[in-house]
């Protein structure tokens, strides 16, 4: 695709409304990314401002954003691709032990809390 971005076509690691999300790589091979691919047309206020978000977070419980690149009529967004999800890692555990649990619950709420944070206020004027 480029020096920068590649990613496996047979990758798939989701599919939303705007964007499918591909297992890559990021400028070394052995940086693991998740590209994100939109077509153009689909990158509206609402994609921009989660760009802004990811642009603006610093949290290590929050995936880190490397890079977007318009290339012909699709908008490449990458970000950093993690090594496990939450649920493989619980799956993994034949039984999970409540300390670990609760930190990873604890991640997750402090990422959440981090995004919620860094997320502008929208309001809608009363009529």
């Amino acid at each position: 695709m480029t020096d920068e971005i590649s990613y496996y076509k047979h990758g798939l690691l989701g599919k939303g409304a705007t964007a499918d999300v591909y297992q890559g790589v990021f400028e070394i091979p052995s940086r693991k990314a998740a590209v994100k691919i939109c077509t153009k047309k689909d990158i509206n206020q609402d994609k921009n401002k989660e760009i802004d978000i990811l642009r603006k977070m610093d949290d290590p419980n929050v995936v880190r954003y490397y890079i977007t690149k318009d290339m012909g009529s699709f908008t490449y967004i990458v970000m950093e691709l993690a090594d496990d999800t939450l649920e493989k890692i619980i799956k993994k555990s034949e039984s999970v032990k409540a300390l670990p649990l609760k930190k990873w619950a604890t991640d997750v709420l402090k990422g959440l809390l981090a995004c919620m944070d860094n997320t502008p206020t929208i309001t809608t004027p009363t009529p």
